[in-house]
């Protein structure tokens, strides 16, 4: 057997191919060629793997990779979708809290607001007292002076029915 060292491309690695396998190896590859010559006559073509296509092989390559970057987009825009799905929770999840802070600062002002006026009610009220109790004072103070004057006429009758 004769055999023939050749370098394969790029590699170190050396092959060991007889001469009639390499004969077999041509004789395979120019049938192949006369094969896919004649299909494509009729529109049929062979692949890489031998299969028989209907599409020219460029144009299957060309699908396969539009396929491919098909799939690349379909799954960009699956996760695209999903994070658009997290910021629309997110954000209403932020909506309701904006919103409940909201109620809370409304019942919190409100509340306020009564207090407030419940204060003014209560001032009001203390007013009132006071008022009510300054007329009292009033009175009492005239009644007093009345009394006191009534008190000293009648010390002054005493005095008087006493020297007399």
């Amino acid at each position: 057997m004769d055999h023939h060292w050749q370098p394969r491309r790029k590699t170190k690695v050396y092959a060991c191919v007889s001469y009639e396998k390499l004969t077999f190896v041509c004789f395979c590859l120019s049938f192949k060629r006369r094969m896919a010559d004649s299909l494509t006559k009729y529109g049929l073509y062979i692949d890489d793997l031998s299969k028989i296509c209907i599409l020219e092989p460029e144009v299957a390559n060309q699908t396969n990779k539009l396929k491919e970057e098909c799939q690349n987009f379909v799954t960009r825009i699956v996760e695209f979708q999903k994070n658009c799905n997290k910021f629309i929770d997110l954000t209403d999840n932020w909506a309701n809290e904006v919103e409940k802070e909201k109620m809370r600062t409304i019942g919190a002002r409100n509340l306020l607001r009564s207090v407030e006026k419940q204060r003014d009610a209560q001032k009001q009220q203390i007013q009132a007292l006071i008022m009510e109790k300054s007329m009292e004072l009033e009175r009492l103070r005239i009644q007093y002076d009345s009394l006191k004057k009534i008190e000293m006429e009648q010390m002054e009758t005493i005095e008087h029915l006493t020297v007399n």
